[in-house]
């Protein structure tokens, strides 16, 4: 399963403008917080000129009016777009179903975020110095930024959320659009994601940005890797030589074949794993006393939990943001400069889970922060 939570894109929203009729669709980035079975919603979007369509029927279109905007349509367009769930419509009239967020009401959502982030910064800064204190007693200190953001702010804060019933279950339904959970536009930014692959017990998560999609998709879904880390890990080390090679390039496994990424056993005896605890339950705590019907209302949001989703979203970027500025965290390298990035700096964005129950079985690509998030 893939689950994929987060943008399409690599911190923080671009400043919004006002004037929103002023953007085209490759201004705008797809936040996704959804699981899916292969493909996600941005793949849909990124084909043709599917996410122009989109844009051009956010406050309703026709085929003629559309063709009158100089957006061409074919009839497999509109019904793939439908069949997703991207669109909605009687196959006469059409309207955007998600969510596109820009123009002053962009604005407003980010200076509420900036302000919800401010006080958890300050809230979480002491556990957040124990946390990376534990993790360079394990020499892996360079991994604090992911830890923070892939298993903590963009993984437990949801499994919280859920049980204080703050956000809806993703669930891909048979007989409906092949994802669940929740989808957006906003204007494009340099936002990170997480994408998560979970096989039996445990899950490889991976943090990155638009710049490094091929590379992380390549890990998740390629055909050498994944599989073979995961074999890996069940076995204590693998046999293969060219897998081998293969993730001590990476930087993800050592010279020796051990884990040279964090290793977080979801158990109260793991102390990185009680600081992350104590870290997700104050963020989800906050994120809780949040007005969500009063959001429904100010921006136009479908139900409250996509309210909270979007909103936790943009609160999440600004905390990583406002982290970074106050020196409290660095950016792995490969976020901070993906053009430079080498192979050995993907490792510092990758963490594994062994988590305290087991998932299903199988290892199908499932989609949430596009992947996949």
């Amino acid at each position: 399963m893939l689950l994929i939570v987060g943008a399409m894109a690599g911190g923080k929203a671009a400043p919004a403008t006002a004037d929103a009729a002023a953007h085209v669709w490759s201004d705008y980035r797809l936040g996704q917080f959804v699981a899916s079975r292969g493909l996600a919603p941005a793949d849909i979007l990124s084909l043709d000129n599917n996410g122009e369509i989109l844009l051009a029927c956010r406050d309703g279109c026709s085929v003629a009016s559309l063709e009158g905007a100089g957006v061409p349509a074919l009839a497999s367009q509109l019904e793939l777009l439908r069949s997703w769930a991207l669109l909605g419509g009687d196959g006469t009239a059409y309207r955007a179903a998600i969510p596109i967020l820009d123009g002053e009401s962009a604005v407003q959502l980010a200076e509420l975020a900036d302000g919800l982030a401010a006080k958890l910064a300050e809230s979480l800064s002491s556990d957040v110095a124990e946390l990376i204190a534990a993790l360079e007693a394990d020499d892996q200190g360079g991994h604090a930024w992911t830890v923070l953001f892939a298993y903590v702010l963009d993984g437990a804060v949801w499994e919280f959320l859920s049980e204080l019933g703050q956000v809806g279950p993703r669930n891909v339904s048979h007989g409906g659009a092949p994802w669940g959970g929740e989808v957006w536009a906003y204007l494009a930014g340099d936002e990170p994601s997480t994408s998560t692959l979970r096989r039996s017990s445990v899950d490889v998560k991976m943090s990155w940005v638009e710049a490094l999609r091929p590379q992380a998709m390549a890990l998740l879904r390629g055909s050498i890797g994944i599989d073979g880390l995961f074999d890996a890990l069940e076995a204590g080390e693998t046999e293969s030589p060219e897998i081998r090679a293969h993730f001590q390039e990476l930087g993800i496994l050592g010279p020796e074949r051990q884990l040279a990424v964090p290793l977080i056993v979801e158990s109260r005896d793991n102390a990185i794993f009680r600081i992350c605890e104590r870290l997700a339950e104050q963020v989800a705590s906050l994120m809780s006393k949040i007005n969500r019907a009063a959001l429904v209302n100010d921006f136009g949001f479908e139900s409250e939990s996509q309210a909270t989703v979007v909103t936790y979203h943009e609160v999440m970027w600004s905390l990583l943001d406002r982290l970074v500025v106050d020196g409290v965290l660095t950016l792995p390298a490969a976020i901070a400069d993906p053009a430079t990035a080498g192979s050995a700096d993907l490792g510092k964005l990758v963490v594994i889970v062994r988590r305290a129950q087991a998932a299903s079985p199988g290892n199908a690509a499932e989609g949430s922060k596009r992947d996949e998030e």
